[in-house]
């Protein structure tokens, strides 16, 4: 589950790094990460801080400005599987990670489709 949340998030960084993705298209990824981000403190606050499902939907509300209805949803979401939201960038990060050191090791010889075809083989 860890590394499929994260292939997502770590493909969405691969392609604005190759240049696939214009102007509106970044901002609306870092629209997406300040989400994440959002998600990740509400599952914190509900494992954490003992918020409740109300709290965190709100919080999320106001933190995002997506609708209520979505935020509660989202909330009972996060507190049904504690750190799940923090499973994405976990996960990105473990796969840039993997990628770092294949690059060290391998040196010019890197082949990024070959990483990608070894990773999801």
């Amino acid at each position: 589950h860890f590394m499929i949340e994260g292939w997502a998030v770590y493909a969405e960084a691969r392609m604005e790094e190759a240049g696939f993705l214009d102007a509106s298209s970044r901002l609306f990824g870092a629209f997406c990460r300040a989400i994440h981000a959002a998600r990740g403190l509400a599952d914190l606050g509900v494992h954490c801080e003992g918020w409740s499902r109300a709290e965190a939907g709100a919080f999320l509300a106001q933190a995002t400005g997506m609708p209520e209805a979505m935020c509660a949803y989202q909330a009972v979401r996060y507190a049904r599987s504690g750190l799940q939201a923090w499973g994405y960038m976990g996960g990105r990060l473990a796969i840039e990670a993997l990628r770092e050191r294949e690059r060290a090791r391998l040196g010019a010889g890197y082949d990024e489709l070959a990483f990608q075809a070894w990773l999801l083989d």
